[in-house]
């Protein structure tokens, strides 16, 4: 079992717990993520016009939906 360090988050005192299902799709949206960045070979935000920031986020997005649906 993959543990994603982000496992068990606390969000305005609430402790959001993650299943491994949505574990899984974290880590393929974060590879998806990365994989993305190697291509346009930037890692710095800041640096990112508004047309790649918006591809990262639907990248990350996408993977996430693809691996978990929660409907």
């Amino acid at each position: 079992m993959r543990v994603f360090p982000g496992a068990r988050v606390t969000r305005v005192g609430k402790e959001m717990q993650w299943n491994q299902k949505q574990i899984d799709a974290l880590i393929d949206a974060a590879e998806a993520a990365g994989v993305y960045l190697d291509a346009i070979s930037k890692t710095d935000i800041a640096k990112m016009d508004e047309a790649e920031w918006m591809i990262l986020i639907e990248t990350i997005i996408s993977a996430y939906l693809n691996k978990y649906t929660p409907f």
